[in-house]
């Protein structure tokens, strides 16, 4: 199955005590997006074309200004990733999206 586009990166960063970075603006609340569980695995394309594959580790709740509609929920990235590695405009794009990671379709 192809990748689920789900974001564009417009900026990572690190929250002291939160393990990981946080990928914002994140994965839209809106009606077409399905529910994706933790540990479903992203790629990550980098506007050079690399490629990252890394799970998703975590929803970072953090309150954002302003609010974006629909709302976007902030996804974080495990250790080693780091801010150099993920640039402004990276695609965040749900791997072969199946049922295994879906939660609804």
């Amino acid at each position: 199955m192809p990748d689920l586009f789900l974001f564009a990166v417009e900026d990572v960063i690190k929250i002291d005590g939160l393990a990981g970075h946080v990928l914002l603006p994140g994965i839209s609340c809106g009606e077409n997006m399905p529910d994706i569980a933790v540990g479903a695995p992203l790629a990550i394309v980098t506007p050079g074309r690399s490629r990252i594959e890394t799970p998703l580790a975590s929803y970072a709740l953090i309150r954002m200004q302003p609010r974006r509609e629909p709302l976007c929920l902030p996804i974080t990235v495990h250790y080693p990733l780091a801010k150099d590695h993920i640039p402004q405009g990276s695609r965040v794009c749900l791997a072969g999206a199946d049922q295994a990671t879906v939660l609804d379709l």
